[in-house]
C-alpha cells in the first residue's frame, strides 16, 4: 500500500468508529428531538453541502453555462424562505417523512416506495462521489464503490441518526476546510465571470432554467430538512438554524463558483481535475474533507430511505429487518453507482422525482384541502411524470408537476365545502 491509499482506509475507519463513540439516544431514525442551534445549523446545511453537490455544481457551471449556479443557489434562498414561514407547520407533523403525514394505506405505501426511491438514487450519487475520488489514490473505482458501501452501512446500523447528525457536523467542518483551501492554493480569477449570465437562470437551456429555480420550493417537501427540523429543541432553534442554513449554502455556492471560474475548461470535472494535479499534502488534504463530506452525506440518504421501506413492513421494533434493509438499499445504490457512474445523471433522476410527485402532495399538506384529493393528485402525478418521460424525460418532473398542481386547483374546487383534514 503507498500512502495515499493507507489514508483513504484510516477515513473509512475513523467513520467506522464514530457510533462506538456515541450512545444512540431516542428514535433510531429521528434521535432524542434536542438538537441545540449549532448542531441543527450543522445539520441541515451538510445534508445540502455534500460531494454530490460539489462535484455536479461544479461540472455543471462548465457544461451548462454560469447560471448552474442556481443548482445550489435556488435551495440555498429556499431554506432561508423556509426559515421564516414553514418551521411551526413541519415541527407539527406527526413523523418522519411524507407518507407519514397521509391517513390513506394506498397513498402512504405509494409515496414511501417513491422517497426510497428518491433517496436510493442519492445514496448512489454521494457512493459515486467517494469512487471517484478514491481513483485519485490509486484505487480501482469499484474497490471505492465497495469501501464507501462497507464503511455507511457500519455507522449507519451502529449509530442511527445520532451518528448521522455527528457525522453532519464532521462533514460541514472538512468541507469548509477543503473549500478554503481551493481559494489559498489556486490562483483566483474574477475575469471570466459574467453576472449578467450568471444571475439569470433562463440562459441555461431547457428544462434547466426552470427546474433549478424549482428546487427552491423543494425545501418544502425535502425530508432531509424535516427530519432535522423536527430534531432541533425549539420552534426558534430550527427556524433561526434553517435561516442559517440557508445563507451557508449560497456562501459554499458563490466559493464553488468561483473555484470553477478560475480553473477554467479542464477535461472531467474541474474539482476532481484538480485536486488529482496537486502535490501529495494538497491531495490527501483535499480528498479528506470530499471523502467526509461524500460518507456523512450518504449516511442521510440512506437513513430516509431505510426508513421508508422499513414502514412499509410496519415492524418498526425490529432491529434485524434493520440490518437487511440498511444492507440491501446500499448495494441497489452501489449496483446504480456502478451501472451510472455520472453523479449529474443520478441527481437528475432523484430531482425529477422529487419535483413531480412528492412536491404536489407535498403542497395539498400545506393547503389543508380535502384528503380525498389526495389519491387523485398522487394518480395524476404519477400519469403525468410517466407522459414526461415519454416526451422528455429531463423534464419529465416538471411536466407531472404541472399536472399535479392543476389537477389541485381543480379538484380543491369540486370538493370546495365538503370538508377539510383537521
Amino acid at each position: 500500500m503507498n500512502i495515499e491509499e493507507i489514508i483513504l482506509i484510516g477515513i473509512c475507519i475513523v467513520f467506522i468508529l464514530i457510533p462506538f463513540l456515541l450512545k444512540t439516544k431516542g428514535n433510531f431514525f429521528e434521535g432524542t428531538k434536542d438538537n441545540d442551534l449549532l448542531t441543527t445549523i450543522f445539520s441541515i446545511s451538510a445534508s445540502w453541502i455534500g460531494v454530490s453537490s460539489m462535484l455536479v455544481l461544479s461540472g455543471w457551471i462548465l457544461e451548462l453555462g454560469q447560471a448552474a449556479i442556481w443548482y445550489l443557489l435556488s435551495p440555498g434562498i429556499g431554506l432561508i424562505l423556509l426559515g421564516f414561514f414553514g418551521i411551526e407547520k413541519i415541527r407539527k407533523f406527526d413523523g418522519m417523512t411524507i407518507s407519514d403525514y397521509y391517513n390513506e394505506k394506498v397513498i402512504k405505501i405509494s409515496i414511501s416506495i417513491i422517497i426510497s426511491l428518491v433517496y436510493t438514487f442519492v445514496l448512489g450519487a454521494q457512493i459515486v462521489g467517494f469512487a471517484k475520488i478514491s481513483v485519485g489514490f490509486n484505487i480501482s473505482y469499484t474497490f471505492g464503490l465497495l469501501l464507501s458501501s462497507i464503511v455507511i452501512i457500519t455507522y449507519v446500523s451502529l449509530g442511527g441518526f445520532k451518528a448521522v447528525a455527528t457525522t453532519d457536523i464532521i462533514q460541514a467542518i472538512l468541507i469548509f476546510i477543503t473549500l478554503i483551501g481551493f481559494i489559498i492554493v489556486l490562483p483566483i480569477s474574477l475575469d471570466n465571470i459574467n453576472l449578467s449570465q450568471m444571475m439569470n437562470p433562463f440562459t441555461l437551456k431547457q428544462p434547466y432554467g426552470i427546474l433549478f429555480l424549482i428546487l427552491g420550493l423543494m425545501m418544502l417537501v425535502a425530508q432531509e430538512n424535516h427530519q432535522r427540523i423536527r430534531a432541533a429543541k425549539t420552534n426558534k432553534i430550527a427556524a433561526t438554524a434553517t435561516k442559517v442554513s440557508g445563507l451557508i449554502i449560497i456562501t459554499f455556492t458563490l466559493i464553488i463558483f468561483l473555484v470553477t471560474i478560475s480553473m477554467g475548461s479542464v477535461k472531467g470535472n474541474p474539482i476532481i481535475y484538480t485536486i488529482s494535479n496537486l502535490k501529495l499534502l494538497y491531495k490527501i488534504i483535499f480528498s479528506i474533507g470530499l471523502l467526509g463530506a461524500a460518507l456523512s452525506t450518504a449516511d442521510t440518504a440512506l437513513n430516509i430511505s431505510s426508513y421508508s421501506i422499513f414502514t412499509l413492513f410496519g415492524r418498526i421494533g425490529n432491529k434485524k429487518l434493520l440490518f437487511v434493509i440498511i444492507i440491501f438499499v446500499t448495494m441497489v445504490s452501489s449496483a446504480i453507482a456502478h451501472f451510472i457512474p455520472s453523479i449529474s445523471q443520478i441527481i437528475l433522476v432523484s430531482i425529477n422525482l422529487y419535483v413531480g410527485i412528492l412536491f404536489p402532495l407535498m403542497l395539498l399538506k400545506f393547503l389543508n384541502l380535502h384528503k380525498r384529493i389526495n389519491i387523485y393528485v398522487f394518480i395524476i402525478s404519477v400519469i403525468g411524470f410517466i407522459i414526461g418521460l415519454v416526451i422528455s424525460p429531463a423534464s419529465s418532473g416538471l411536466i407531472s408537476m404541472v399536472f399535479g398542481i392543476i389537477s389541485i386547483i381543480i379538484l380543491s374546487r369540486v370538493f370546495q365545502g365538503k370538508g377539510y383534514d383537521s
